[in-house]
């Protein structure tokens, strides 16, 4: 049972990015019913060549992703620190947590500060079996958290 409790957020940050893409296909979706409602609405319906690039729904679409990537590293670090921090405290051979929560810390800052240089039509085309840079990193993290506490050194 200890263990159980040491691989759990590990466990439950992967599942999370496991359903980022699909949580940000709903996000996008709903911004587009948006848009479109709005543009019945508000104005008479204009033709598609006389809306700016940066308007136009896929450029929203890739905005809406870039965002949601960008605000989630950081709170995306915090379940494997926790998982660090509670292994800590489990008796865990220190070395390992801690080593492991440098390496988060120092990896999430360094990927906030990346993913802020990017573009956002140029990052959300950098995807793998439609998953992000961030959802990568991330999911990568928290597989070695959780090997870290589930297998004992």
């Amino acid at each position: 049972m200890k263990t159980f409790g040491l691989i759990m957020p590990f466990a439950a940050a992967i599942l999370l990015y496991l359903a980022s893409p699909y949580i940000a296909q709903q996000a996008k979706r709903v911004l587009v019913g948006q848009i479109a409602e709005s543009r019945v609405r508000s104005r008479p319906p204009r033709h598609p060549e006389d809306t700016p690039y940066y308007l136009a729904v896929p450029a929203i679409e890739d905005y809406v992703e870039y965002a949601a990537d960008f605000v989630q590293v950081a709170s995306a670090a915090l379940l494997p620190i926790v998982g660090a921090v509670f292994s800590l405290t489990q008796g865990a051979d220190p070395m390992f947590p801690l080593g492991f929560l440098t390496i988060v810390a120092v990896l999430s800052i360094g990927l906030i500060a990346w993913v802020a240089s990017q573009d956002a039509a140029v990052y959300v085309s950098r995807k793998w079996f439609g998953y992000s840079v961030v959802s990568l990193v991330g999911m990568a993290m928290n597989v070695v958290g959780l090997v870290m506490v589930a297998v004992p050194m």
